[in-house]
């Protein structure tokens, strides 16, 4: 990854400084350029940053920002449905998820209801990208 960047082969990445169950760690995401095939349609999860990289990167009609709102309360219950939960990288997450969202309505053209179940919200993206 590290070389990655480097090379200058990302459109945007982050890093996030983690403690996982005690252990400080730092985690790296990022989307390379040979990732992205413009001929087709892409969803892509990013945060509000890196949808601006996105934007930066590829001129802005090609670019549709969605966010899936979801409450915090039912956000937490699916991280602890997934297994190996961390109180204390959760707690970070969210503080830093606040921050990091806090302008996201003004960026994005679409905000979906994320409490729906992944097939409503594929199809609710799919329906979104046929009237583009």
């Amino acid at each position: 990854f590290l070389d990655k960047i480097k090379n200058n082969e990302f459109i945007e990445y982050r890093t996030y400084e983690t403690e996982f169950n005690f252990i400080k760690d730092t985690w790296y995401y990022g989307t390379e350029k040979k990732a992205i095939d413009l001929s087709v349609d892409s969803v892509l999860v990013l945060d509000l940053q890196g949808l601006k990289d996105l934007r930066e990167y590829f001129s802005l009609e090609k670019v549709i920002g969605i966010y899936l709102h979801c409450p915090s309360s039912l956000r937490t219950e699916r991280a602890k449905s997934r297994g190996s939960f961390c109180e204390t990288e959760w707690n970070r997450r969210l503080l830093a998820d606040k921050k990091d969202f806090e302008d996201v309505y003004s960026e994005v053209q679409y905000v979906l209801n994320g409490a729906k179940s992944t097939l409503e919200l594929a199809q609710e993206i799919k329906q979104i990208l046929e009237s583009l």
